[in-house]
């Protein structure tokens, strides 16, 4: 499945912006699976607090997860703290917002990954 236009948009813009962590270059990591579907679950991590295989210099998430939720939080709770952030200086799509929000009053969102987190909406 192809990713939206406004989807694409919306990564592109993140990687910008840069790592949620540490705030160089960033690549897309997808919060939930399958990703074709939850393209607005992202964030913006660099390759070494993503996947560490370069750069094994800091902590990568997938391969110490609970040591990297322990260091940096929730995924959950650093994604509402990034829409947050980006919401406030009008850089938050609204595409992205009506994805999220129909998500999490469909049913369909999974209510204990929420609930790990100390956010809410």
């Amino acid at each position: 499945m192809e990713k939206k236009h406004y989807e694409v948009r919306f990564h592109d813009m993140l990687a910008r912006e840069g790592c949620i962590i540490c705030g160089s270059a960033a690549q897309i990591h997808h919060m939930m699976r399958p990703r074709h579907r939850y393209q607005f679950l992202v964030l913006p991590l660099c390759e070494g607090c993503h996947t560490g295989y370069e750069d094994k210099s800091k902590l990568a998430f997938h391969k110490a997860k609970a040591t990297w939720r322990h260091a940096y939080g929730h995924e959950a709770e650093l994604y509402f703290r990034m829409r947050g952030q980006l919401n406030e200086v009008g850089k938050w799509p609204e595409q992205i917002e009506n994805d999220l929000v129909g998500w999490l009053n469909s049913g369909y969102a999974d209510r204990i990954y929420l609930e790990q987190s100390v956010c809410h909406i």
